[in-house]
């Protein structure tokens, strides 16, 4: 059910995308979605398919009870054999099926939240897609594949825990440094905000890295923090487009202060709460995400 949900949701994300079905960049932006999403797809369901051949279950809950047994097991069995220098057990031969299952599963939502080096969809998707879908696609796509990551993550693949958290954490710092580097060459406002969304799946990962209460307290209030002020960047956009008070790029949005004093008080607030400085709501989530990481 997860996986079929996953694939309903992105197929209306490609209509989306190509909404103005005459502009080539709406086009170009939706076929590379199409293309990357069917591809990241398929290494999800193959993923999916080999953790259900060693759990014999699609359930998340049962997946999870038999991982958590088997690792103990696997790791008795390999132990044995270094100690006795005899062959390893069968059982022994499940620990690649299971880290191949999880790399695979990995990767197919790394592609969904947009993390390095499965990030290369965004920032054309991004900037060819209505701003609207663009708004929508930046906020409501990574807060539900967030939400499925952590569920996965932490109930079916707990017991892997040693496996996936170095991945995950060496994910999250490559995807954070990548997409403040790459956003500071930006000319386009809406690749800027792509690149923005990109440096903060790095941040959210961080919460199922830490895997503690205070890592999760985190992951909840930077999601929440996050999709509103994502929300109201390109909100802000779309309203000072629709006046004609800028364009695409970033440069079109200097002098803000005289042209409309209250969005440009309005993007201030929610530039700074993406970027995390006290008082705002960014900082508030950040605090909780490497608190968790300190623990």
């Amino acid at each position: 059910s997860i996986y079929i949900s996953l694939e309903l949701m992105a197929l209306t994300f490609y209509v989306l995308v190509a909404f103005t079905k005459r502009e080539k960049r709406s086009n170009e932006a939706a076929m590379k979605y199409f293309l990357l999403g069917a591809f990241s797809s398929g290494v999800l369901l193959y993923g999916m398919s080999l953790l259900y051949g060693v759990a014999g279950s699609t359930n998340i809950g049962e997946i999870g009870s038999r991982i958590s047994q088997l690792m103990p097991q696997i790791q008795q069995a390999i132990d044995a054999a270094k100690t006795s220098g005899a062959g390893a057990d069968d059982i022994v031969k499940l620990r690649p099926l299971l880290l191949l299952g999880m790399i695979a599963l990995s990767a197919g939502l790394f592609f969904k939240v947009a993390a390095v080096p499965f990030h290369m969809w965004a920032p054309d998707v991004y900037e060819g897609a209505p701003t609207s879908v663009t708004a929508f696609l930046s906020t409501g796509s990574n807060a539900a594949s967030f939400a499925l990551y952590a569920r996965v993550f932490n109930e079916a693949l707990g017991g892997m825990y040693a496996d996936w958290a170095p991945l995950l954490g060496l994910v999250a710092a490559i995807t954070i440094m990548v997409g403040n580097w790459a956003a500071v060459t930006q000319d386009n406002s809406k690749r800027l905000l792509a690149y923005s969304s990109i440096s903060n799946a790095g941040y959210l990962l961080l919460a199922l890295v830490a895997n503690n209460l205070y890592g999760y307290i985190g992951l909840i209030v930077y999601l929440f923090v996050y999709t509103l002020m994502n929300m109201g960047a390109f909100g802000i956009i779309i309203s000072l487009r629709r006046r004609g008070i800028i364009g695409d790029n970033v440069d079109d949005l200097s002098g803000l202060g005289q042209k409309a004093p209250g969005m440009a008080a309005m993007m201030t607030i929610f530039m700074l709460s993406l970027g995390g400085l006290p008082i705002t709501g960014g900082f508030i989530g950040k605090y909780f995400l490497f608190g968790g990481l300190i623990q």
